[in-house]
């Protein structure tokens, strides 16, 4: 009888278990070809290199629901799709998919609310306001000024010998000054959002 019992309760966990890969990999792949759309066919470019993109929005989401690794996935593939696709507004170049990797970590570190659960220690401290804030903060301006404007534009300069690294610098400067206040919006938007969606059954907290 006890072992009937653990037979059904391992059926059951092993179910559960393919129910939930299931539905990561569809969410992933849902949130990948949806960046794919907004950074391809939605962004606004504004000549010269420099366009207004909403392509982040689909790895936040993955992020806040998931955790980082997916949200890093969906970004880095996102990312390749659209290169590869044609859909990419610029040619290839690793920086890119790297800097959206660490975009995507940064999105499921600071929005998931326990990213890490093989810590014993919480990555983020306990009071809701101030974790609502370091996680809507700190990766708009880490994703905006540390992985747009100081390492993309590297790559940019790379490609372009147009400009310096210096004169890349200042020609993308307004485009991240109207980003964060963006990122800002929207990300605390979905943040707002993200426990409801758990409710109804969306990711793994």
């Amino acid at each position: 009888m006890k072992k009937n019992s653990q037979n059904t309760h391992s059926t059951r966990s092993s179910r559960e278990k393919t129910r939930y890969a299931l539905k990561l990999l569809s969410a992933c792949a849902l949130m990948t070809a949806l960046s794919v759309v907004l950074d391809g066919f939605l962004a606004i470019p504004v000549g010269g290199g420099i366009k207004f993109t909403f392509g982040f929005l689909p790895p936040a989401i993955i992020g806040m629901l998931y955790g980082p690794l997916p949200s890093a996935l969906v970004f880095g593939l996102a990312d390749l799709i659209a290169v590869f696709t044609g859909l990419s507004f610029g040619p290839f170049h690793p920086g890119f998919t790297f800097c959206n990797i660490l975009m995507g970590l940064c999105f499921g570190l600071l929005l998931h609310p326990d990213p890490l659960p093989f810590l014993k220690k919480k990555l983020l401290p306990s009071h809701p306001r101030l974790r609502l804030a370091i996680g809507v903060i700190v990766p708009s301006l880490f994703n905006n000024l540390v992985c747009g404007l100081l390492l993309n534009t590297w790559w940019v300069s790379m490609l372009y010998g147009s400009k310096t690294y210096f004169g890349w610098f200042v020609y993308r400067l307004p485009q991240y000054a109207v980003m964060i206040p963006v990122y800002l919006i929207l990300l605390f938007t979905l943040a707002k959002l993200a426990p409801t969606l758990r409710k109804m059954g969306f990711g793994n907290t």
